[in-house]
């Protein structure tokens, strides 16, 4: 029999035992491939892309290009929420009366949706304040689907969103986060943002310019209501970096700086063991549990799976 570290690793996983995970892979549109230069760049911002027409993604690194920097660019002047990226979609476009023009970013979930499961999906947005985007509408919202789409094949509004926020944002100086939940009744695989209803069923307001436009940040889909609202980027770059290493039955703990308390879940959902790790004391005997794959949750940490065998 081997005697070896078999594997560790952070994974999305198992969401009956564990709540603590954002589906949502770059939530802050923090990574990106190439700085972003110009509008209609998107997919620029790592995992996502454009579902319809040309949303703008918009970086601080872009300072010195000045249209899509942050905290200015040509759509108005908005520090991030978190980080230093954010997307924009317009939700509702004069010019484009009487059709029904909208933009939609989309993704591709970390794991499909669970059949059954509740679901808490929220997201911060702040309305556009430059002289082409200062009408508002309601309607913000999400949307999951099977499917993925293009500015070549796009989605076409059905005034249907699984989540949405029924008053018109007005604000523009500060973020509001828009939450909601849902029980699937589908394994959906991809999240769109943006107004899914026509212009027959989307109030507006205040519109001098040509369109409403809205920035979005720190996007988070998770079995956790309170993760899911308080979710930023700062927080999990601090969870990251505890780490587990497995040799036979016996778990060492790396990178604990004090006390933790943990539970071992096996992949029913069932918890199987507590205790706490500490500086001095990172190493624990499993022989007692059934070989077989588990699930380690540290307190607030990324759950992490490991092969306990014998």
């Amino acid at each position: 029999m081997k005697s070896i570290v078999n594997f560790f690793s952070f994974i999305l996983i198992t969401l009956q035992s564990v709540g603590q995970v954002n589906l949502v892979p770059n939530p802050s549109f923090e990574d990106y491939t190439q700085c972003p230069t110009g509008f209609d760049q998107i997919d620029r911002a790592i995992g996502w892309s454009s579902y319809a027409a040309s949303p703008d993604y918009f970086n601080s690194c872009a300072n010195s290009s000045g249209a899509v920097g942050v905290p200015s660019n040509t759509w108005g002047y908005q520090y991030a929420k978190d980080g230093n990226g954010y997307a924009l979609v317009l939700t509702y476009d004069i010019q484009s009366l009487p059709f029904n023009y909208r933009e939609y970013i989309g993704i591709e979930l970390a794991q499909p949706l669970l059949i059954g499961l509740k679901y808490f999906v929220s997201a911060y947005i702040s309305k556009g304040d430059s002289n082409y985007t200062n009408g508002a509408t309601n309607n913000f919202g999400f949307r999951f689907t099977e499917n993925q789409y293009s500015k070549f094949n796009p989605f076409i509004p059905d005034n249907f969103s699984h989540v949405k926020c029924d008053s018109i944002i007005f604000e523009q100086n500060n973020w509001v986060q828009i939450f909601g939940t849902l029980i699937p009744d589908t394994s959906f695989s991809y999240l769109m943002i943006g107004n899914f209803y026509d212009n027959q069923h989307t109030d507006t307001s205040s519109f001098n310019g040509f369109s409403s436009g809205y920035y979005i940040d720190a996007v988070c889909v998770s079995t956790d209501s309170i993760y899911s609202r308080s979710w930023t980027s700062i927080s999990e770059k601090a969870k990251n970096n505890i780490q587990i290493v497995s040799i036979k039955d016996q778990i060492e703990f790396l990178n604990i700086t004090k006390a933790e308390s943990f539970s071992v879940y096996n992949l029913m959902g069932k918890e199987v063991y507590k205790g706490e790790v500490t500086n001095t004391n990172t190493k624990f005997d499993f022989s007692m549990l059934v070989q077989s794959m588990y699930l380690i949750k540290i307190k607030d940490s990324f759950p992490l799976k490991v092969l306990i065998y014998h």
